[in-house]
């Protein structure tokens, strides 16, 4: 029998950190789900970013997996994403997709990937439009041509058969 898999697949810079130690990792202990973080999660996200498969997850216990890097940082590269989780997690396990204000997280994406992690460029340089975008290049860059919020939750709907989405400001209600 196939187990209850709860995926959460970001975005990133929707306080995951917070609801990894302080919501989902108890709220799946208290439901008996066994937790699966980033940490844990390392051989499918080398997968996820190298292109290369990983075997399906088969867990024993009905399971919680969280990781902001499952849907990927850049929208150019979103679709292929959730093709992959699709193979990994199969099409019935529950996605919960977090999603911020499109400028506040457009924002923090920028400082995220161009400061805080040293790649430091111009916002014009990181985001990118159809002419001047090449997918997976080695210089961080963000499809801003591809942003957008409903075609990420068509992605992911049109593949599982439960998706939720969570507004990053209205958290307080989970």
């Amino acid at each position: 029998m196939k187990q209850s898999v709860f995926v959460h697949i970001g975005l990133g810079k929707t306080a995951t950190t917070t609801l990894q130690k302080h919501v989902f990792k108890p709220v799946a202990a208290a439901n008996g789900f066994q937790y699966y973080g980033t940490k844990s999660l390392r051989p499918y996200l080398r997968s996820l970013n190298q292109c290369t498969t990983c075997p399906p997850f088969t867990p024993d216990a009905p399971s919680f997996v969280s990781c902001e890097a499952f849907a990927g940082w850049d929208p150019g590269n979103w679709s292929d994403f959730a093709d992959r989780n699709l193979a990994h997690f199969g099409a019935e396990a529950t996605i919960l997709l977090i999603i911020r204000a499109p400028k506040a997280y457009l924002k923090s994406v920028y400082l995220q990937c161009c400061v805080h992690m040293g790649n430091l460029m111009e916002p014009q340089e990181f985001f990118r439009e159809h002419g001047r975008y090449v997918s997976y290049s080695n210089r961080t860059q963000f499809n801003i041509s591809e942003f957008n919020y409903g075609k990420l939750i068509e992605l992911y709907r049109s593949r599982f058969d439960r998706v939720i989405v969570q507004k990053f400001e209205s958290q307080r209600d989970l």
